[in-house]
């Protein structure tokens, strides 16, 4: 009962404290991918040296990472609407996950009957492996086509806008490879919403390319997107990252936001310009 108690508290905690940053740091698929290994690992450790210890700390693991595989896994499925996403669940839920045990209680049944009693436990450790080794390489093959299918929601015109906003979330998640490329050919899709452009600006407010789209941005139409531009050359301009042979050059920089300061008629735009050239500084902001 002591026992039960302090596995189900690890994992609770496990939960509240881990997954998220697990999940925000390996991206979905890499979360999941992160369960058949540390079950892989805490399996060789069992094998290698059994005993209350290792039996109790590979329990222990399997828990927390399958807590942690679970969350990763149901986010994924809000790739898809609502529709579709519960036709996916239904197939996988209702069909293979029945299948599986269904396919694993026949194997355990096959090895009691065919295997010799002195080689039944060993035969049972080979088949996780086999089996762990099968679910972590199609599990890692998986994370290519989960990108491409959160890509092609992204750039469907079908899809809903509170979904794409989740989507984004989704991408800008670490591990997914080319994230930012899209990110980029987003902000030049001329039917992307206001929203979506405001947020992809946020996710790449730390990029030093995103200071190429600047220009542009500042001759939006949208007063929203005029100010997000300003506050991301405001951010870089506080690091001094203008003082440097950059993107751009200091005096560039001073003059595009001169040339901004006259053109614009929103107060809250034209103090943030103001701001911007006193932390850029030098003899050009003055001239």
């Amino acid at each position: 009962g002591f026992l039960y108690i302090i596995i189900s508290l690890a994992t609770f905690l496990s939960q509240i404290l881990l997954a998220p940053r697990i999940i925000r740091s390996l991206g979905l698929i890499g979360s999941m991918i992160l369960y058949p290994v540390i079950y892989l690992l805490s399996l060789v450790g069992v094998v290698a040296s059994f005993g209350f210890f290792t039996t109790v700390l590979a329990k222990i693991n399997a828990e927390v990472s399958g807590g942690i595989y679970r969350n990763a896994y149901q986010s994924a499925y809000y790739v898809f609407e609502e529709e579709e996403s519960m036709n996916v669940r239904e197939f996988l839920e209702g069909l293979v996950r029945p299948a599986g045990t269904f396919l694993g209680t026949i194997l355990i049944l096959f090895a009691s009957i065919f295997v010799l009693k002195d080689y039944f436990i060993l035969s049972l450790i080979f088949s996780m492996f086999v089996c762990i080794l099968v679910f972590l390489f199609l599990t890692t093959r998986l994370q290519k086509d989960f990108i491409q299918t959160t890509v092609s929601q992204l750039f469907s015109d079908t899809v809903s806008e509170d979904l794409k906003l989740h989507l984004l979330e989704i991408l800008d998640q670490k591990g997914n490879e080319g994230a930012r490329s899209v990110f980029y050919k987003l902000l030049q899709k001329s039917s992307i919403s206001i929203p979506m452009r405001l947020k992809i600006l946020r996710i790449l407010s730390d990029d030093p390319e995103v200071l190429t789209l600047l220009p542009s941005l500042f001759q939006d139409s949208d007063h929203g997107i005029r100010i997000a531009a300003l506050k991301i050359l405001k951010n870089f301009a506080s690091k001094h990252y203008f003082s440097e042979a950059r993107l751009f050059s200091h005096q560039s920089v001073v003059q595009i936001l001169k040339s901004q300061y006259v053109r614009e008629h929103h107060d809250e735009i034209r103090l943030l310009v103001l701001e911007t050239l006193a932390l850029i500084g030098g003899k050009e902001v003055v001239d």
